[in-house]
């Protein structure tokens, strides 16, 4: 599978705000994973955990199959580890065989997740590497088709979360009948210091296509300890110091 740096694929940032956007404007603060899909002109659809559309019985997984505006995809996995476990909080989305079922040109479908109430991994008051993934694959792309995934995460519990997020990552492609790979395996990474209380953590993708392309996407939102701990007001303080720490982390998934 080729990188996003490769098979003709570029990267760009321009859909960064119109996705964060787009994560805001989901469904107010609910408690336990959210799945939210959105496109212009349609009113979002939001699908709770063991609510309507939601074909998982399972407690905190979702699993959507079905058409939504111009759009028919297979949300095969959202699933969240809430309350967390030891090594990472960790939320995931994955979908398989997301296309066009209307002949309307290029639009875009946004798929936000989020869930709430993580108390794990690390203790109140620590600070927190908050690291996002993606991969997938796309076929039959039009010009300018693209992918983009970021990882939120709230201190506050507030969902959708809002207040640290990873860098976007974007994926731009030149029509090609192929199916191209994507990935970003390494990930983008952000420091955040957590609450006195529980954390929310959320995604968002937003796939841009044309009508005969398919795209399959998987995207992972974690976060690791850091075993520094920071007084609430001096946050930004504490990513500075603990900013080492991050740095140290990169450099080995870059050598795994």
């Amino acid at each position: 599978m080729a990188t996003g740096q490769h098979a003709g694929v570029r990267f760009s940032s321009f859909l960064a705000v119109a996705i964060f956007a787009a994560a805001l404007a989901a469904p107010a603060a609910r408690a336990g994973l959210i799945l939210t899909l959105t496109e212009t002109g349609f009113a979002p659809l939001p699908v709770t955990d063991n609510g309507a559309g939601d074909g998982d019985l399972a407690v905190g997984v979702i699993h959507f199959n079905g058409a939504y505006g111009h759009f028919s995809t297979n949300i095969s996995l959202a699933i969240s580890n809430s309350p967390g476990a030891p090594d990472s909080g960790r939320l995931e989305i994955q979908s398989r065989d997301t296309h066009m079922i209307a002949d309307v040109g290029q639009r875009t479908l946004t798929v936000a997740a989020s869930d709430t109430s993580f108390v794990l991994p690390g203790a109140p008051l620590e600070l927190l590497e908050l690291h996002s993934t993606i991969s997938g694959t796309i076929t039959k792309a039009g010009a300018d088709d693209a992918v983009t995934f970021q990882s939120f995460a709230d201190s506050l519990n507030a969902q959708p979360p809002a207040n640290a997020s990873t860098t976007p990552q974007n994926f731009i492609f030149a029509a090609s009948n192929p199916t191209v790979g994507f990935s970003d395996d390494i990930g983008q990474n952000t420091l955040f210091p957590r609450g006195a209380g529980p954390y929310s953590l959320g995604s968002v993708t937003s796939v841009t296509i044309s009508p005969a392309t398919t795209v399959n996407f998987s995207g992972t939102t974690e976060t690791f300890p850091t075993g520094v701990f920071v007084p609430e007001p001096t946050g930004v303080a504490a990513c500075v110091i603990a900013g080492p720490l991050l740095l140290a982390r990169r450099r080995r998934r870059q050598l795994i």
